[in-house]
């Protein structure tokens, strides 16, 4: 099997934990961490405090708050783990294109020993593994639906646009696709980087048709300030939120949960990769769960 060594320069070293766990939880072997420092941070550093302190730039224990970077190895086999960890590492840090996020790269591997090891599992992870008792009870059940089966019988088409898309064409984009009413944004790779709502590209509209309509509401700073931000936005990325998602193996009640606490009528659905592979909304898992209950009726009326 191919493997590749991928390498992450991480600047906000914030997100660290987070990429570390999400990396082991989708199966990345390891990861090698080093202290690392830019060219530039290093040059400015040495400056201030003279190079004779070149040879503690990477003391454990060095104060320096300059020396923040990180550097991550790992070496990966297989193109799908790979690209799967590509599209965690983008979703993390915010997207590598933004200022102050690092640089990722990918190097091939002509040989590597050792990236597997047979390792006993522990208490805790013997109990992760074992399977999950079936469902007690119809309401139950229609809760565990996994989201594939939605797209499956209702096969919703999302509202793909560019980072740069004007808001004009997520609007056309929105009015081929009725019924997502939240346009998924991708990013070069077609990865899944931002949602716009369906109330930004409207209010977009008519805060340019009618400005009356918004100027007789401001009456406060905060507003001021909302209405200067809509004149402002022109693209999808202006408006663009963190991304909400569901995987096709989730279930419907982890879909319905996520659009509930970001208020959202609809999530796109990705692959391990990030791609977009559909679209579900409130209405659609409702008819779904309505038709199954209906069915369940008239199995118990022929008892």
């Amino acid at each position: 099997m191919n493997a590749n060594l991928l390498m992450i320069i991480l600047d906000n070293i914030d997100v660290l934990p987070d990429l570390l766990a999400r990396l082991r939880e989708i199966g990345v072997p390891g990861t090698t961490i080093m202290r690392s420092l830019g060219g530039y941070e290093a040059s400015s550093w040495l400056e201030r405090v003279g190079h004779a302190m070149l040879g503690r730039a990477f003391d454990s224990d060095s104060d320096s708050d300059d020396i923040k970077q990180r550097t991550l190895i790992s070496v990966i086999e297989g193109e799908e783990l790979l690209e799967q960890a590509i599209a965690e590492a983008e979703h993390i840090v915010g997207g590598f294109g933004e200022p102050n996020t690092g640089i990722l790269f990918v190097l091939p591997v002509s040989r590597s020993l050792g990236l597997s090891k047979h390792l006993p599992l522990t208490p805790e992870e013997i109990t992760e593994t074992a399977p999950e008792p079936p469902p007690t009870n119809e309401l139950e059940r229609m809760r565990c639906i996994p989201v594939s089966e939605v797209l499956a019988v209702h096969d919703l088409k999302p509202a793909i646009v560019g980072q740069d898309d004007t808001l004009k064409e997520v609007a056309r984009s929105m009015l081929k696709h009725p019924s997502a009413h939240v346009a998924c944004i991708v990013n070069e790779e077609d990865r899944l980087s931002g949602l716009v709502r369906l109330e930004s590209v409207v209010n977009d509209l008519f805060v340019r048709l009618m400005p009356e309509e918004f100027f007789q509401d401001i009456s406060n700073v905060d507003a001021t300030l909302e209405y200067a931000a809509a004149l402002k936005a022109r693209s999808a990325s202006d408006c663009a939120e963190e991304p909400i998602f569901v995987y096709p193996h989730d279930t419907v009640r982890t879909a319905f949960q996520l659009m509930h606490d970001s208020n959202l009528p609809g999530i796109p659905v990705i692959d391990e990769a990030h791609h977009i592979v559909g679209y579900v909304n409130l209405l659609e898992m409702l008819a779904l769960v309505a038709r199954g209950h209906h069915l369940k009726c008239l199995e118990d009326a022929k008892k």
